[in-house]
Protein backbone atom coordinates (compact mmCIF):
# COMPACT_ATOMS: atom_id res chain seq x y z
CA UNK A 1 0.00 0.00 0.00
CA UNK A 2 1.62 3.48 -1.11
CA UNK A 3 1.82 6.13 1.00
CA UNK A 4 1.14 10.01 -0.31
CA UNK A 5 3.57 12.92 0.94
CA UNK A 6 1.07 15.76 2.32
CA UNK A 7 4.02 18.58 1.41
CA UNK A 8 3.68 17.25 -1.97
CA UNK A 9 -0.31 17.60 -1.82
CA UNK A 10 -0.03 21.57 -0.99
CA UNK A 11 2.59 22.32 -3.58
CA UNK A 12 0.37 20.26 -6.20
CA UNK A 13 -2.75 22.71 -4.88
CA UNK A 14 -0.89 25.62 -4.85
CA UNK A 15 0.42 25.17 -8.52
CA UNK A 16 -3.53 24.79 -9.49
CA UNK A 17 -4.46 27.88 -7.88
CA UNK A 18 -1.65 29.97 -9.85
CA UNK A 19 -3.02 28.27 -12.41
CA UNK A 20 -6.27 28.97 -11.62
CA UNK A 21 -5.96 33.11 -11.85
CA UNK A 22 -7.70 34.58 -14.32
CA UNK A 23 -5.61 36.68 -16.41
CA UNK A 24 -5.96 40.99 -16.09
CA UNK A 25 -8.00 42.36 -18.11
CA UNK A 26 -6.41 45.32 -21.03
CA UNK A 27 -7.87 47.60 -19.28
CA UNK A 28 -6.87 47.06 -15.67
CA UNK A 29 -3.46 47.20 -16.86
CA UNK A 30 -4.04 50.41 -18.77
CA UNK A 31 -5.50 51.88 -15.69
CA UNK A 32 -2.61 50.95 -13.92
CA UNK A 33 0.10 52.48 -15.99
CA UNK A 34 -2.04 55.33 -16.26
CA UNK A 35 -1.83 55.97 -12.61
CA UNK A 36 2.10 55.22 -12.28
CA UNK A 37 2.23 57.52 -15.02
CA UNK A 38 0.40 59.67 -13.47
CA UNK A 39 2.34 59.85 -10.05
CA UNK A 40 5.60 60.17 -12.04
CA UNK A 41 3.93 63.18 -14.05
CA UNK A 42 3.55 64.96 -10.76
CA UNK A 43 6.57 64.49 -9.19
CA UNK A 44 8.59 65.83 -12.60
CA UNK A 45 6.16 68.11 -13.56
CA UNK A 46 5.34 70.01 -9.96
CA UNK A 47 7.90 68.68 -7.13
CA UNK A 48 11.38 69.08 -9.17
CA UNK A 49 10.47 72.25 -10.09
CA UNK A 50 9.24 73.49 -7.11
CA UNK A 51 12.07 71.84 -4.90
CA UNK A 52 14.67 73.68 -7.31
CA UNK A 53 12.87 77.03 -7.01
CA UNK A 54 12.88 76.70 -3.04
CA UNK A 55 16.50 75.43 -2.58
CA UNK A 56 17.95 77.65 -5.19
CA UNK A 57 20.12 80.46 -4.37
CA UNK A 58 19.12 83.79 -5.73
CA UNK A 59 22.07 86.02 -7.14
CA UNK A 60 20.88 89.23 -8.14
CA UNK A 61 22.80 91.10 -10.84
CA UNK A 62 25.07 93.64 -9.41
CA UNK A 63 25.14 97.62 -10.48
CA UNK A 64 28.42 97.57 -11.05
CA UNK A 65 28.21 100.87 -13.52
CA UNK A 66 26.78 102.63 -10.43
CA UNK A 67 28.74 101.55 -7.49
CA UNK A 68 31.73 102.35 -9.98
CA UNK A 69 30.42 105.83 -9.75
CA UNK A 70 29.75 106.01 -6.01
CA UNK A 71 33.51 104.74 -5.36
CA UNK A 72 34.40 107.51 -8.11
CA UNK A 73 32.69 110.34 -6.37
CA UNK A 74 30.75 110.80 -9.56
CA UNK A 75 27.23 109.34 -8.53
CA UNK A 76 26.31 113.02 -7.27
CA UNK A 77 27.40 116.26 -5.78
CA UNK A 78 27.82 116.72 -2.40
CA UNK A 79 26.74 120.41 -1.40
CA UNK A 80 24.95 122.09 1.24
CA UNK A 81 22.43 124.62 1.20
CA UNK A 82 22.90 127.80 2.77
CA UNK A 83 20.01 130.27 3.22
CA UNK A 84 20.89 134.32 3.63
CA UNK A 85 18.64 136.86 4.48
CA UNK A 86 20.17 140.70 4.17
CA UNK A 87 18.58 143.09 6.27
CA UNK A 88 19.76 146.43 6.50
CA UNK A 89 17.33 149.73 7.43
CA UNK A 90 20.19 151.97 5.60
CA UNK A 91 19.51 151.01 2.11
CA UNK A 92 16.34 151.38 -0.01
CA UNK A 93 14.58 148.41 -1.41
CA UNK A 94 15.99 148.42 -4.91
CA UNK A 95 19.03 148.87 -3.62
CA UNK A 96 19.46 145.69 -1.26
CA UNK A 97 17.74 143.99 -3.95
CA UNK A 98 20.34 144.65 -6.30
CA UNK A 99 22.93 144.13 -3.55
CA UNK A 100 21.22 140.52 -3.29
CA UNK A 101 21.65 139.83 -6.78
CA UNK A 102 25.63 140.56 -6.75
CA UNK A 103 26.19 138.82 -3.50
CA UNK A 104 24.24 135.60 -4.48
CA UNK A 105 26.57 135.89 -8.33
CA UNK A 106 29.83 136.13 -5.76
CA UNK A 107 29.01 133.61 -3.61
CA UNK A 108 28.34 130.78 -6.37
CA UNK A 109 30.92 131.63 -8.32
CA UNK A 110 32.45 128.26 -7.77
CA UNK A 111 29.50 126.54 -9.03
CA UNK A 112 29.61 122.23 -8.66
CA UNK A 113 33.39 123.20 -7.23
CA UNK A 114 32.56 124.55 -3.93
CA UNK A 115 30.69 122.80 -1.18
CA UNK A 116 27.94 124.98 -0.62
CA UNK A 117 25.52 126.43 -2.06
CA UNK A 118 24.55 129.92 -1.44
CA UNK A 119 20.88 131.44 -1.73
CA UNK A 120 20.79 135.20 -0.56
CA UNK A 121 17.15 136.85 -0.12
CA UNK A 122 16.52 140.28 0.40
CA UNK A 123 13.51 139.50 2.91
CA UNK A 124 13.33 136.86 5.45
CA UNK A 125 10.62 134.14 4.39
CA UNK A 126 8.43 133.18 7.29
CA UNK A 127 8.08 129.38 5.57
CA UNK A 128 12.05 129.28 5.86
CA UNK A 129 14.49 129.13 8.56
CA UNK A 130 17.34 131.08 7.25
CA UNK A 131 20.75 129.65 7.98
CA UNK A 132 22.84 132.96 8.11
CA UNK A 133 21.28 136.55 9.00
CA UNK A 134 23.63 139.60 7.49
CA UNK A 135 22.73 142.37 9.37
CA UNK A 136 23.97 145.57 7.88
CA UNK A 137 24.13 148.51 10.01
CA UNK A 138 26.28 151.80 9.11
CA UNK A 139 28.45 154.14 11.39
CA UNK A 140 29.06 157.67 10.42
CA UNK A 141 31.64 158.26 12.23
CA UNK A 142 33.96 154.53 11.31
CA UNK A 143 34.83 153.98 7.71
CA UNK A 144 35.73 150.63 8.10
CA UNK A 145 34.24 147.00 7.53
CA UNK A 146 33.40 145.07 11.23
CA UNK A 147 31.80 141.76 11.63
CA UNK A 148 30.15 140.12 15.13
CA UNK A 149 28.85 137.04 14.96
CA UNK A 150 25.57 136.80 17.59
CA UNK A 151 26.57 133.80 20.34
CA UNK A 152 23.08 132.49 20.75
CA UNK A 153 21.51 133.28 16.90
CA UNK A 154 22.70 132.81 12.90
CA UNK A 155 23.23 136.76 13.25
CA UNK A 156 26.01 138.50 11.53
CA UNK A 157 26.31 141.85 12.24
CA UNK A 158 28.15 143.64 9.58
CA UNK A 159 28.97 147.40 10.14
CA UNK A 160 30.54 149.79 7.75
CA UNK A 161 30.11 153.83 6.91
CA UNK A 162 27.19 155.33 5.06
CA UNK A 163 26.00 153.91 2.16
CA UNK A 164 25.87 155.90 -1.06
CA UNK A 165 23.67 154.94 -3.95
CA UNK A 166 26.56 153.80 -6.19
CA UNK A 167 27.78 151.28 -3.35
CA UNK A 168 26.07 148.14 -5.00
CA UNK A 169 29.23 146.72 -6.10
CA UNK A 170 31.08 147.50 -3.21
CA UNK A 171 28.81 146.79 -0.60
CA UNK A 172 28.31 143.17 -2.09
CA UNK A 173 32.28 142.98 -2.12
CA UNK A 174 32.81 143.54 1.38
CA UNK A 175 29.78 141.28 2.21
CA UNK A 176 30.92 138.22 0.42
CA UNK A 177 34.67 138.62 2.37
CA UNK A 178 32.57 138.51 5.49
CA UNK A 179 31.24 135.15 4.66
CA UNK A 180 34.57 133.94 2.68
CA UNK A 181 35.93 135.00 6.21
CA UNK A 182 33.08 133.12 8.42
CA UNK A 183 33.38 130.38 6.34
CA UNK A 184 36.99 129.23 6.65
CA UNK A 185 36.80 127.49 9.53
CA UNK A 186 33.89 125.31 8.23
CA UNK A 187 35.06 125.02 4.60
CA UNK A 188 38.42 123.77 5.90
CA UNK A 189 36.56 120.82 8.57
CA UNK A 190 35.07 119.33 5.22
CA UNK A 191 38.20 119.51 3.07
CA UNK A 192 39.35 117.52 6.19
CA UNK A 193 36.71 114.79 6.21
CA UNK A 194 36.79 114.22 2.57
CA UNK A 195 41.00 114.34 2.43
CA UNK A 196 40.54 110.59 1.54
CA UNK A 197 37.45 110.56 -0.06
CA UNK A 198 36.86 110.30 -4.54
CA UNK A 199 34.62 113.18 -4.02
CA UNK A 200 37.19 115.68 -2.87
CA UNK A 201 38.55 116.27 -6.43
CA UNK A 202 34.91 118.00 -6.62
CA UNK A 203 36.10 120.97 -4.37
CA UNK A 204 39.06 123.21 -5.55
CA UNK A 205 41.31 124.62 -3.35
CA UNK A 206 40.95 121.62 -0.61
CA UNK A 207 44.75 122.14 -0.54
CA UNK A 208 44.39 125.78 0.86
CA UNK A 209 42.99 124.50 4.16
CA UNK A 210 46.19 122.31 4.84
CA UNK A 211 47.67 124.30 7.75
CA UNK A 212 44.35 124.33 9.37
CA UNK A 213 44.10 119.96 9.43
CA UNK A 214 46.50 120.06 12.53
CA UNK A 215 44.45 121.37 15.13
CA UNK A 216 41.15 120.53 13.72
CA UNK A 217 42.27 116.81 13.82
CA UNK A 218 42.90 117.66 17.85
CA UNK A 219 39.64 119.55 17.84
CA UNK A 220 38.26 116.15 16.59
CA UNK A 221 40.01 113.42 18.32
CA UNK A 222 39.22 114.69 22.09
CA UNK A 223 37.25 112.04 23.97
CA UNK A 224 34.98 113.26 26.45
CA UNK A 225 32.84 110.98 28.23
CA UNK A 226 29.09 111.87 28.76
CA UNK A 227 27.06 111.68 31.56
CA UNK A 228 23.24 111.45 31.54
CA UNK A 229 22.95 114.51 34.15
CA UNK A 230 25.07 117.09 36.15
CA UNK A 231 24.71 118.89 39.24
CA UNK A 232 26.27 122.96 38.85
CA UNK A 233 26.66 124.51 42.35
CA UNK A 234 27.72 127.93 42.55
CA UNK A 235 29.17 129.13 46.04
CA UNK A 236 29.67 132.11 47.21
CA UNK A 237 32.59 131.77 49.85
CA UNK A 238 32.08 134.15 52.95
CA UNK A 239 34.91 135.02 55.89
CA UNK A 240 31.65 137.24 57.94
CA UNK A 241 28.39 138.76 57.85
CA UNK A 242 28.77 140.34 54.58
CA UNK A 243 27.96 139.76 52.01
CA UNK A 244 25.09 137.71 53.22
CA UNK A 245 23.38 137.33 49.82
CA UNK A 246 24.44 137.66 46.25
CA UNK A 247 22.56 138.35 42.87
CA UNK A 248 23.12 134.88 41.06
CA UNK A 249 19.74 134.50 40.23
CA UNK A 250 20.16 137.01 37.49
CA UNK A 251 23.58 136.13 36.39
CA UNK A 252 22.56 132.61 35.76
CA UNK A 253 19.15 133.28 34.04
CA UNK A 254 21.40 135.88 31.74
CA UNK A 255 24.27 133.79 31.07
CA UNK A 256 24.35 129.75 32.37
CA UNK A 257 20.29 129.40 31.63
CA UNK A 258 21.03 129.70 27.55
CA UNK A 259 24.29 127.40 27.56
CA UNK A 260 22.02 124.94 29.42
CA UNK A 261 18.98 125.19 27.08
CA UNK A 262 21.35 124.16 24.26
CA UNK A 263 22.75 121.49 25.90
CA UNK A 264 19.08 119.91 27.20
CA UNK A 265 18.99 117.56 24.46
CA UNK A 266 22.52 115.81 25.72
CA UNK A 267 22.23 115.53 29.36
CA UNK A 268 19.92 116.89 32.35
CA UNK A 269 21.21 120.06 34.19
CA UNK A 270 20.09 121.06 37.57
CA UNK A 271 21.91 124.52 39.23
CA UNK A 272 21.92 124.88 42.80
CA UNK A 273 23.29 128.17 44.70
CA UNK A 274 24.91 128.85 48.40
CA UNK A 275 26.32 130.87 50.32
CA UNK A 276 29.16 129.57 53.03
CA UNK A 277 30.95 130.96 55.76
CA UNK A 278 34.46 130.11 56.19
CA UNK A 279 37.62 130.78 58.62
CA UNK A 280 40.28 132.53 58.16
CA UNK A 281 42.91 130.69 56.04
CA UNK A 282 45.59 128.68 58.13
CA UNK A 283 49.30 129.64 57.97
CA UNK A 284 49.98 126.31 57.24
CA UNK A 285 47.81 126.98 53.69
CA UNK A 286 49.46 128.93 50.97
CA UNK A 287 46.18 130.49 49.93
CA UNK A 288 45.00 131.52 47.24
CA UNK A 289 46.91 133.27 44.38
CA UNK A 290 46.66 135.65 41.13
CA UNK A 291 46.94 134.71 38.25
CA UNK A 292 47.47 138.21 36.36
CA UNK A 293 46.80 136.75 32.82
CA UNK A 294 43.26 135.11 33.59
CA UNK A 295 42.97 138.14 36.28
CA UNK A 296 41.29 135.36 38.94
CA UNK A 297 42.39 134.23 42.18
CA UNK A 298 42.93 130.26 42.18
CA UNK A 299 42.57 128.42 45.32
CA UNK A 300 43.85 124.51 45.13
CA UNK A 301 41.61 121.90 45.83
CA UNK A 302 44.33 120.46 48.11
CA UNK A 303 43.95 123.41 50.44
CA UNK A 304 40.35 123.39 50.85
CA UNK A 305 40.75 120.50 53.47
CA UNK A 306 42.43 123.48 56.23
CA UNK A 307 39.03 125.26 56.46
CA UNK A 308 36.32 123.28 54.96
CA UNK A 309 33.40 122.04 56.96
CA UNK A 310 33.22 118.82 54.70
CA UNK A 311 29.79 117.98 56.91
CA UNK A 312 28.19 121.14 55.80
CA UNK A 313 29.72 122.18 52.45
CA UNK A 314 27.95 120.63 49.61
CA UNK A 315 30.93 120.26 47.26
CA UNK A 316 31.30 116.89 45.75
CA UNK A 317 28.21 116.51 43.72
CA UNK A 318 28.17 117.30 39.73
CA UNK A 319 30.43 120.59 38.85
CA UNK A 320 30.92 123.23 41.79
CA UNK A 321 31.94 126.83 41.22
Amino acid sequence: MSKVDPSSEGTADASNEKAATPPQSAAHTTRRRLIIFAFWAVVVALGLPHWVWTTAVYRSDLPVDAMTSWSEGKACKVRFPITIDLQSSSMSVEQRASVTVRLDALLNVHGDASPYHYKVSPAADPSVSPTVILQLETDDSDSGLHYALDPWSPTVTVTRGPITPGDDDLLASQLHQVMQQIMVDEHASIALLLRDSPLQTNFRDGSAFTSRFESLQRRTTRAFKPAPSYHLTFSLFSGGSAPSSWDIKTATEQYVSPLLSALSSISNFTVDTQVQLHASISPAIAGPTFEAATNTWTLLATDLSGFVNAAEWQLSPGICL
